[in-house]
């Protein structure tokens, strides 16, 4: 199916790789394909190390692929800290590692991880005080070993940042499939919509998502990233609708004014009605080496593989505490790649049952309910990993320890509301156990998704943990507001009225 770790042939996404062209990466040429990302042509030549921590310099590779971590930060074209996992490749295009020396491979400040027990935290503040002439000359050392990367090669000054008011109707915050199913059903009722979204088109993680998932008005089923393409084809269609794309809403300050940028322009927006749809982050359980090379998160492998065409690697263990589990270890089983196993943390007899976990057991797959990771193995990228039994009504011997060899290992974590603006502006909330090590903050919401006059949370901004309940959310939200300005009528009502229906079944 694969020619290395470049994915040709896959049984539901088709990839059409550009043409290929060359990039230098620390001096030596690279192939690339036009229209991948960095991240991606420097993985498939098989690079693994593509910065080291700060501190330690410890090795670190691709992870989340999103550009919410740091560990992909090279420098590119001279401009230091460039997210390669976010970065288009271009004829020519130059790429250095920062941060080691003289090499991402063998770097000698990596020694600091032997003498971590002589740089404990606030070591840079105790050591060399006196006498103070040799404490000036340990300050430029400290002051030369901080930060990352160095000043960018062109001093042409940036170019001034563009500051832009806009008072909408609806702002709708986040382009997932609850922040567009907000936005159709609001522009449909006849409300000026703005929506601002973060990455380059709308979607989400599921444009990378190749789950079918039965469609929620019409019974039938699809694929989740065919879904959110027609559901973006179908915003793009009205007048009243604005796209914001690549831009980022950070801030929500006095006067109801909530601060967005995006290229080349800073945007103040004043909505009448703000609807809050901006996801979740996966948070990953602690193990020993969690930052080894070879461990990605789910939703970084499902960006390597259904974005760039690239597989994570040959063999890998899934490590899960929910049926996503077995939704990305179904997806990486038709990539290609060789799923040694799933380890669960929750029991046997607690384990939903789900079509993937058919799928997955009718492979053969090994899944090792009530097990834990306890520890990647490896130096500079994963060898293997160490999975531990939980205590068990059905097991008598906790603390049985599995040990698989393997060359990448697949977070599937607990998922956290990215509800940042609903608590900046103050909304209430509650604090809930997700899972033993995991808890997430919920906002406080009613049936119709309002959490204030003219404010509402939709999909897993307001703590939804499945798809089709994502999109109901965002219906909800959407015809909310719409009712809210009063330019609703009786069939924007009964819509209302038949989908909160819905969500309480």
């Amino acid at each position: 199916m694969t020619d290395n770790l470049r994915i040709h042939h896959h049984p539901v996404v088709n990839f059409n790789h550009g043409k290929q062209i060359s990039i230098r990466f620390n001096g030596r040429p690279v192939p690339a394909y036009e229209g991948e990302t960095i991240a991606a042509a420097l993985y498939a030549s098989g690079i693994r190390i593509f910065s080291r921590s700060m501190k330690y310099h410890r090795p670190r590779g691709l992870y989340c692929l999103s550009g919410h971590c740091s560990q992909c930060l090279m420098r590119v074209n001279g401009e230091p800290n460039v997210r390669v996992c976010q970065t288009i490749v271009k004829e020519n295009m130059v790429i250095e590692s920062q941060n080691a020396w003289p090499s991402l491979q063998f770097d000698i400040a990596a020694i600091a991880g032997k003498l971590d027990f002589l740089i404990r935290p606030g070591f840079y503040y105790r050591y060399l005080i006196k006498p103070r002439w040799l404490y000036h000359i340990w300050e430029r050392f400290l002051r030369n070993a901080a930060g990352i990367g160095k000043i960018a090669d062109n001093s042409k000054p940036p170019s001034p940042v563009k500051r832009i008011q806009a008072s909408p109707q609806v702002l709708v915050i986040g382009g997932g499939i609850a922040g567009m199913s907000a936005a159709l059903n609001a522009v449909r009722s006849g409300a000026e919509v703005w929506l601002v979204e973060k990455e380059g088109k709308l979607g989400g993680r599921l444009q990378y998502d190749t789950r079918e998932f039965e469609l929620p008005e019409k019974g039938s089923k699809k694929y989740a990233f065919e879904y959110v393409v027609e559901m973006a084809n179908k915003l793009a269609n009205y007048t009243c609708f604005h796209l914001l794309t690549n831009t980022t809403a950070f801030g929500w300050y006095e006067e109801d004014v909530i601060a967005a940028t995006g290229p080349g322009k800073f945007w103040e927006f004043e909505p009448q009605c703000t609807i809050i749809a901006t996801g979740s982050y996966e948070t990953p359980p602690v193990f020993e080496n969690n930052d080894l090379p070879g461990i990605f998160l789910s939703t970084g492998i499902q960006r390597l593989m259904h974005r760039d065409g690239v597989l994570p690697g040959k063999q890998t263990v899934v490590i899960s505490s929910s049926n996503e589990g077995y939704v990305i270890a179904k997806q990486l089983y038709e990539a290609g790649i060789s799923v040694l196993g799933i380890a669960e943390s929750r029991s046997g007899q607690s384990s939903n049952a789900c079509p993937e976990k058919d799928f997955i057991l009718s492979k053969n797959i090994p899944v090792f309910h009530s097990h834990k990771i306890k520890s990647a193995i490896g130096k500079k990228q994963v060898k293997g990993v160490v999975l531990e039994s939980l205590p068990d009504p059905a097991n008598s011997n906790p603390g049985t320890e599995t040990k698989i060899a393997c060359d990448t290992i697949c977070i599937s974590g607990s998922r956290a509301p990215a509800n940042d603006l609903l608590f900046q502006h103050g909304c209430g909330g509650t604090y809930i156990i997700n899972c033993p090590d995991h808890f997430i903050r919920k906002p406080e919401v009613n049936n119709y998704m309002s959490v204030s006059d003219g404010l509402y949370a939709a999909g897993e901004a307001g703590g939804s943990n499945n798809i089709k309940q994502s999109f109901i959310e965002g219906k909800i939200a959407g015809l909310s507001a719409t009712k809210y300005l009063g330019i609703g009528d009786r069939l924007t009502d009964e819509k209302l009225n038949i989908a909160v229906e819905q969500l309480q079944r």
